[in-house]
């Protein structure tokens, strides 16, 4: 999933609050891309992962817990 469709697939999701967000880090091991919604200008982490598809996944498991 490239970035522009990861865009769209949150735009779906949560409407003209969805964010995404990718973070550079040495770590191999660090989750870097976030999903989220932005509201009142603070960004609510909805999911992260390894890759986009993860993050959404990530997302989808938190909303039916």
């Amino acid at each position: 999933m490239t970035e522009q469709e990861a865009f769209q697939e949150a735009r779906q999701r949560w409407g003209d609050e969805a964010v995404i967000r990718f973070l550079q880090s040495a770590d191999p091991g660090w989750k870097a891309y976030l999903v989220g919604r932005e509201l009142d200008e603070e960004f609510e982490l909805l999911g992260e992962g390894v890759s986009w598809e993860r993050a959404f996944l990530d997302a989808d498991r938190k909303t039916r817990t």
